[in-house]
């Protein structure tokens, strides 16, 4: 694991300056999550990848979407990516290529399709190897997957949730989740999540749309732990996976999921 939790005084990473960039072989080093399954079905034309620490590296080489360099890097990454046999030979199915604007401010925090994500790390790699004080772009950047689902919780569980949880009585909510029994049910999950009150993620994850391994682990966590086993859910399965409900794990990430945009600990690169 690679830990670089020491900060500058902008609160992003101290980056370890002039070293070389060391493209891995294997594509899935690039994840921050290599247990992850990917399957055709499962990374074609979804937007459920998202480029963590994506700003504080473009901060440290400078670099605007909006410039020529911009272009040049983001169309010489495409040229690479086609000789990177190994890739190419793996994920034949998908088209590595991308268009700056999709780092720009608005969307380099958004997920992304698996090929414009990958394409957006090479291009970070090819700025950074013209950059007067280079990085390893690969020691700080990783795809973080929201490919995740958790079985069973759908629609009809949620709303049978709610109402098991407003039929406790204030002392057995106070005994069960302490000071966080005045939240709502769905605050409380949220709050397990570390996502943010008050959002619509479990009636978008109820619906189909995807999270991340983590967040839905701890979420199915917290309901079998404070819930009847006729209540209870998962387990968590990966986007494309068999499932007894329809619709579950078939959409993109979740629109109100919220992601870290630095991740300091991460999977070293081989």
């Amino acid at each position: 694991m690679v830990n670089f939790s020491k900060r500058g005084p902008n609160g992003h990473p101290k980056f370890e300056p002039n070293v070389t960039n060391r493209r891995p072989k294997d594509l899935m080093q690039l994840f921050s999550d290599r247990a992850v399954e990917l399957t055709f079905g499962n990374t074609s034309r979804q937007n459920r990848f998202y480029v963590a620490n994506i700003i504080p590296v473009m901060n440290s080489l400078k670099l605007r979407h909006t410039t020529s360099d911009a272009s040049v890097v983001f169309k010489q990454a495409a040229t690479e990516i086609k000789a990177q046999k190994d890739w190419i030979e793996t994920f034949d199915y998908l088209k590595f290529e991308a268009h700056p604007n999709h780092v720009s401010n608005a969307k380099r925090t958004q997920p992304k399709y698996l090929e414009t994500a990958v394409t957006i790390i090479v291009a970070m790699e090819v700025a950074a190897r013209a950059a007067t004080t280079p990085i390893n772009v690969y020691d700080y950047l990783r795809i973080l997957p929201a490919m995740h689902f958790v079985d069973r919780f759908d629609v009809n569980r949620l709303q049978a949730l709610e109402s098991a949880y407003g039929r406790l009585s204030e002392e057995d909510k106070k005994g069960k989740f302490g000071e966080d029994a005045l939240l709502s049910f769905q605050d409380l999950c949220l709050k397990s999540m570390a996502q943010p009150l008050g959002s619509r993620l479990l009636s978008e994850m109820a619906a189909g749309y995807c999270v991340t391994r983590d967040a839905a682990e701890k979420f199915a966590a917290f309901i079998n732990a404070n819930f009847e086993q006729a209540l209870q859910v998962g387990p968590v399965r990966v986007a494309g996976a068999e499932t007894g409900l329809p619709n579950l794990g078939t959409k993109f990430a979740a629109t109100t999921f919220v992601v870290p945009q630095i991740i300091d600990v991460i999977p070293e690169c081989n």
